[in-house]
């Protein structure tokens, strides 16, 4: 019997294929993972133990992938779809019960009071943040992914320029970049999928927020500044860590990745938090204190 290898470098393919294989209504799936309800039952537990632990499994196996191997998963990305809709319902009440009974009244309506209960609900939706932001997020995680060979030339151009710049060699071979250091070629991986999580964060929130326009401007600087701290992590990554295997340098690369990408994401959110000023109160009696009590 064939042994299957197992990498601890996870496989963006099933990622990839999500709508294609549980189709868009799956896309409510992380929703369900935000609400606090979802945790108080602990019969949900099962569904996101069986979701997050095949999904991870069958991602590791970067050999032998199929999108039929996640028919077994089926009913649990299904079962967080349907919770994360109930608890959107509970916790927004865009729709209850008297706006059903209401809209089973209304096709006696002119077709003109139909169109003003539907763009009254669909402003409640819009009026939800994480709606507004779940949306943007795909939005532009799509078109991320759609140039994402635009995203890698326009990092792998900055990381010559930064070789360049120190007189080090970079060349292509088969379309890899290859940095000659000390005497040996040193593959140069971009791990653009990491990347992704935190890139994406910064326009969404500046297009999703409600804040004015100088905020706004402050979140794309600061998703600039996240975009130009990866690219010295790879140069960083490369340099510093010589001896090492590419595998071993590329899984190393990741998670100073995420550990930047968190700090910066941090650094973002707490400059640019606005604190309310604290509320004057004017007394009515003014009285000592040290002449009443300690005099």
């Amino acid at each position: 019997m064939k042994e299957i290898p197992i990498s601890l470098l996870l496989s963006p393919f099933y990622v990839e294929k999500f709508i294609r294989i549980f189709s868009f209504i799956a896309l409510l799936l992380p929703i369900a993972l935000l609400f606090r309800r979802t945790y108080a039952d602990k019969y949900n537990y099962v569904f996101i133990a069986w979701f997050i632990v095949g999904f991870s499994f069958w991602s590791a196996i970067s050999e032998n992938q199929q999108e039929r191997f996640m028919i077994q998963l089926t009913p649990a990305v299904y079962f967080l779809t349907v919770l994360a809709i109930e608890n959107i319902w509970k916790r927004s009440n865009v729709l209850s019960v008297s706006d059903l009974k209401d809209s089973a009244s209304a096709a006696k309506w002119t077709s003109l009071a139909a169109l003003k209960r539907v763009y009254l609900a669909a402003s409640k939706w819009a009026s939800l943040f994480p709606f507004r932001y779940y949306v943007c997020a795909f939005v532009i995680a799509y078109l991320s992914l759609r140039y994402l060979e635009h995203l890698i030339s326009v990092e792998e151009q900055m990381l010559q320029s930064i070789f360049h710049f120190f007189n080090i060699t970079f060349t292509f071979v088969n379309g890899v970049p290859y940095a000659e250091i000390l005497g040996s070629h040193i593959e140069v991986n971009v791990p653009i999928y990491p990347q992704l999580i935190f890139l994406i964060f910064f326009p969404t929130i500046a297009i999703a927020s409600r804040i004015n326009i100088k905020k706004r401007l402050q979140f794309l600087s600061f998703g600039l500044l996240c975009f130009c701290a990866f690219v010295i992590l790879e140069f960083l990554t490369v340099l510093i860590l010589i001896q090492m295997t590419s595998p071993m340098r590329h899984l190393i690369s990741i998670l100073i990745t995420l550990v930047v990408g968190g700090l910066i994401i941090e650094l973002s959110i707490w400059s640019t938090i606005s604190i309310p000023q604290p509320t004057k109160i004017k007394r009515i009696l003014k009285r000592s204190y040290t002449k009443e009590y300690l005099l």
